[in-house]
């Protein structure tokens, strides 16, 4: 699954956070510590690469239950397209609800050049299947 990074998306995100980091505001910051342009901001990336994950692992789930390990490995850029890749590391059955799982897995994010841009991992609740 991949989805571009859109400067409409951009633009939004940093209206809504009210963003005020150079960094991500002002191109001449960035360039002055080696980027080619400012970044996106790390939790846009986040919200993207996990959007991607959402119809494979937890488009059902009783609850998201937690995120852990996140990192940000390489910056991303407006146009640069983003790839999400996912692990399950643990599934079992929950203790206190019979008809659920909880799912652990581990999503890692790329760029158009293969270069990771971040990873986390998550917890989901998700439903049992029933039947054989």
């Amino acid at each position: 699954a991949r989805r571009r990074t859109a400067p409409g998306h951009i633009s939004a995100k940093r209206s809504i956070r009210c963003e005020i980091r150079s960094l991500e505001n002002a191109r001449a910051d960035a360039c002055a510590i080696g980027y080619k342009d400012t970044p996106v901001d790390d939790l846009l990336v986040f919200h993207i690469v996990f959007g991607k994950t959402v119809p494979d692992i937890s488009l059902n789930a009783v609850a998201n239950l937690g995120y852990a390990g996140m990192q940000f490995l390489a910056p991303v850029f407006a146009g640069d397209t983003l790839y999400a890749e996912t692990e399950v590391l643990e599934k079992r059955r929950s203790a206190s609800r019979p008809d659920a799982g909880i799912v652990t897995v581990r999503t890692t994010g790329r760029n158009q050049h293969g270069k990771v841009v971040c990873t986390f991992e998550r917890s989901a609740l998700i439903p049992c299947r029933t039947g054989p």
